[in-house]
């Protein structure tokens, strides 16, 4: 699988690298901030990216690149084998 961007989407804060990706660290084609407003912008519409992670910053990004008409492959791999889960119900405080 080929991907133009590879993206960590573990959380808002920011992470070290798994392992068998930390090969990425130095290149342009790791995302280190899904929520820079830079994070995608040399992406063509037809491109394919990798996201590291299957939660809530995983959708946001996916949303923002469908919204600034991104139409290529998306891959999302879970590091727990996961599929995306839902939140547990809460009452607003």
């Amino acid at each position: 699988m080929y991907v133009k961007k590879a993206v960590i989407a573990l959380n808002n804060f920011a992470v070290t690298l798994p392992a068998p990706l930390a090969s990425l660290a130095n290149g342009n084609r790791y995302v280190k901030d899904a929520w820079a407003s830079d994070a995608f912008a040399d992406l063509n519409p037809d491109d394919a990216i990798l996201f590291v992670g299957t939660g809530l910053t995983m959708a946001d990004a996916v949303v923002a690149l469908h919204q600034q008409g991104f139409q290529g492959q998306i891959h999302a791999v879970s590091r727990h084998g996961l599929m995306p889960q839902r939140h547990k119900p809460s009452k607003p405080h």
